[in-house]
């Protein structure tokens, strides 16, 4: 169903739900308990069905069908946010009000969350969960990351242009009316 790759090792996710680690497990990103490497992919025991991974350098982030993370590996470790080692998954949802978690990427030691409403949210390095505030009027289809830098997709949705019809050449104003324009 898909690949991830982090740092230093790679996550796997079945058609099935079964994630499997392998490589460096160091910092406990393989979640597979105390160990510092596996050659050979390893099925992470006791978790629900998984639909999705992320991999940041030293973590792994899955995302079960009922909308939780399951996180090991250094960074993303606790609800509480506390930077340590974690060699087993831990759970986490997002609190009631912002809804369930519907989509994960990682990079680096930055995690990105969006909810089904398409709010983000950013967990980094030691840091609290928090919500992208400047993200908050529009609503996020899909979310990405690349190093400490956080992509966030929202397409513009045009109700209208005006003038309907203009010269490819400069010297005409276009108005745009609709929603997602930053």
């Amino acid at each position: 169903r898909q690949v991830a790759a982090g740092g230093a090792h790679s996550v796997a996710v079945t058609a099935e739900g079964g994630a499997y680690t392998w490589g460096s497990g160091l910092c406990g990103q393989l979640g597979v308990g105390r160990c510092t490497r596996r050659a050979k992919p390893t099925r992470v025991e006791g978790l629900p069905a998984i639909v999705a991974s992320a991999c940041g350098t030293n973590h792994t982030v899955l995302l079960d069908g009922a909308g939780a993370i399951h996180s090991c590996g250094m960074t993303l470790v606790s609800a509480l946010g506390e930077q340590a080692k974690c060699f087993a998954p831990e759970r986490f949802t997002l609190p009631p009000q912002e809804g369930r978690i519907a989509e994960i990427a990682a990079s680096g030691d930055v995690t990105v969350l969006r909810s089904e409403a398409g709010r983000v949210f950013v967990w980094e390095g030691s840091d609290r969960l928090r919500r992208v505030d400047a993200l908050a009027s529009v609503t996020v289809e899909l979310v990405g990351t690349s190093g400490s830098c956080v992509l966030a997709f929202a397409p513009l949705r045009i109700a209208s242009a005006s003038p309907p019809c203009a010269p490819l050449a400069g010297g005409t104003g276009l108005v745009l009316r609709g929603s997602g324009f930053c």
